[in-house]
């Protein structure tokens, strides 16, 4: 440790990527602060190590606070790749929007 701390620089490229999964499983508002954190989290890593950053969120019910969260998602720190899958059955239907997230990807 105390060889880290003495040369930061060397050890910048110690990790590859950092990601966070979040999957919500219930309808409480508190899941958008959970989400924040997370990103919170890997900003302040990526002061420290070169590594790229992904916050990854997952939700298979109808969530109550979807339009905070998708605020909360497309506006997040561009220095994390932030994505957003929703999958829902209302009924007997399947409801399955486009992905969200912050920034362009061409795969999505």
């Amino acid at each position: 440790m105390e060889e880290r701390s003495k040369n930061k620089e060397k050890f910048r490229k110690e990790i590859i990527a950092a990601i966070e999964f979040k999957y919500a499983t219930n309808n409480g508002k508190g899941f958008i602060t959970e989400f924040e954190k997370d990103v919170e989290k890997l900003s302040l890593g990526r002061k420290y190590q070169d590594f790229e950053a992904y916050n990854l969120v997952f939700c298979n019910h109808r969530y109550f606070y979807i339009d905070e969260l998708i605020e909360k998602v497309e506006n997040s720190s561009s220095e994390i790749l932030s994505i957003l899958a929703l999958s829902y059955f209302e009924g007997p239907r399947k409801i399955t929007p486009k992905t969200i997230t912050n920034q362009r990807i061409d795969f999505l």
